[in-house]
This record gives structure tokens, sequence and C-alpha cells, in this order.
């Protein structure tokens, strides 16, 4: 079994693997900037920790620069794990509303 996720959409399948940005970025006391020209106004940018290096804090994304980077910081300025990160654009709402996106991910052998 492979660790493929996809996200059920209203129009087929998203691929995480190969249809959103992603990369692993280490904190250097509670931040890192990550380069990436596929981030802007609308991104929607996804943390979550790898380990459990340094005093854990709480992840967020700040300073996005569009088509060159955005930050990730912790809570904690002696936190110093790998961050995974994956981009999605925040896509308008299909006509008659709903979300875009289903909630559930789930993974496929």
């Amino acid at each position: 079994m492979s660790n493929k996720f996809t996200f059920n959409a209203i129009e087929g399948q998203f691929d995480l693997v190969t249809d959103y940005p992603k990369g692993k970025a280490t904190l250097v006391g509670g931040t890192v900037t990550v380069s990436t020209t596929s981030v802007d106004a609308n991104s929607i940018i996804f943390l979550t920790g790898q380990n459990t290096s340094g005093t854990i804090g709480e992840l967020y994304v700040t300073n996005i620069v569009a088509g060159t980077s955005f930050d990730i910081k912790s809570s904690s300025a002696t936190d110093t794990r790998d961050i995974a990160w994956v981009i999605m654009e925040n896509a308008p709402a299909p006509v008659g509303g709903g979300l875009w996106l289903s909630l559930g991910l789930s993974l496929m052998p």
C-alpha cells in the first residue's frame, strides 16, 4: 500500500502527490522562510510537524510574498522541528453554494 492521499471533489479527484506544491522546511529559532513561486494571496497553506525537536509551539503562516515566498513560524522561539507544507488554492464554491473540497482524506492503496 502506498501513502497516496486524494481529496474527493465535486468533479473528480485531486492527487496530493502530484497536483499541489509541497515540501519540508526546518525551523531555526522558531521560524523558516520557504521560497516558492506557487504561493499567492489566495493560497491555503497546510502545515504539520514531522518530529518533536525543540520546544513545540503552535505553527502559523505569515509574510506571504506572492510568487516568491512565505514564512512558517512557531509560537515557541526554540521550536526546531521539520515542518511539512502543502499549498492549495482557495477555489470559489460551486454555483448553489457548498464546499468545493470534501473535508475527509482517504488513504488509497
